[in-house]
């Protein structure tokens, strides 16, 4: 009666060892902690320049238009507005400056000789603005021909560009736009542009499991794996330390000149050690294997 509640405690605390341990390595294995960025704010900024153009020649495009090329024959004045925008409404200073630089190519460098202010604007806005901005090529072109003889440099070339900052508490905003000539056409490069800045941060979940903290549980199920297995150890530690003694000793007990071993285990033993042959048979319904061996009689019966 003993020995079979020894094995029936064996079994349940062995069952309770391997769960536990599977469920501490499941706990081990699961991050401790969920982390996810919460969106709080998106700013976005555009900055744009809208643009058309008189033209001296009606018979194509009419006397004025909004074209990517603008014709430089037929072009007298290019008019426009740029218009800036922040959301959420933000209040801020902006500045704008637009110059003609005179330069010569020297090689792959370009030399600046002199440079012309045509606008320089700045002050505050709250949530957009808009100014106005025109270019008068008679005039321009005449203030090329003056500069070309001023500094007697014939080749003398010549860039204009737009350039555009803004600053709204945290947020800043830069740019340029630049007045392509050439191919006998005007256009402008990058004459709109946006921005977008998402500000968040990042929430932290504690993960549970089983009921516990992630961090709680992988201590929790370690140690419970760890004490459930204990108490196996200690009820057969008699088992433990005769198998590493002897691997050939048996189990059983003598009932006449029978020996009736404990378990299926000790019956494979006798087998090998005698190699005669095992014998079924059956009382009261239960099966019974049996061993002859130098006149003992092995005997081991199913429970």
């Amino acid at each position: 009666m003993e020995s079979k509640y020894k094995k029936l405690t064996t079994v349940v605390l062995s069952v309770a060892a391997a769960l536990l341990a599977v469920m501490a390595l499941y706990a081990f294995s699961t991050p401790a902690e969920s982390v996810r960025s919460v969106v709080n704010e998106v700013v976005e900024q555009k900055g744009e320049f809208k643009h058309h153009a008189m033209l001296s020649n009606e018979s194509i495009y009419g006397s004025k238009a909004s074209l990517d090329y603008y014709p430089a024959g037929i072009t007298e004045n290019i008019e426009g507005e740029y218009l800036y925008s922040i959301s959420p409404e933000r209040a801020g200073e902006y500045r704008m400056t637009v110059r003609t630089t005179y330069f010569v190519q020297d090689g792959r460098d370009k030399v600046q000789v002199w440079e012309d202010t045509l606008k320089d604007e700045q002050g505050e806005f709250a949530g957009s603005l808009s100014i106005p901005i025109a270019f008068n090529f008679t005039q321009m072109g005449e203030r090329l021909a003056a500069v070309k003889d001023g500094t007697a440099l014939p080749r003398l070339t010549r860039i204009t560009e737009i350039a555009f900052t803004a600053k709204a508490e945290n947020e800043s905003f830069n740019h340029t736009i630049t007045l392509k000539e050439g191919g006998g056409l005007y256009s402008f490069s990058d004459d709109s542009k946006s921005a977008r800045r998402v500000y968040s941060t990042k929430e932290v979940t504690e993960n549970s499991f089983g009921g516990l903290s992630v961090s709680s549980a992988r201590i929790v199920y370690a140690a419970m794996a760890v004490f459930a297995a204990v108490p196996v150890a200690i009820l057969n530690r008699d088992a433990f330390k005769r198998e590493r003694r002897n691997p050939h000793v048996i189990n059983g007990r003598r009932e006449g000149a029978k020996i009736i071993l404990e378990s299926e285990e000790d019956l494979k033993k006798v087998f090998a050690m005698s190699d005669s042959p095992v014998v079924k048979t059956e009382i009261d319904g239960k099966a019974v294997y049996s061993i002859a061996a130098e006149g003992v009689v092995y005997e081991y019966r199913e429970i």
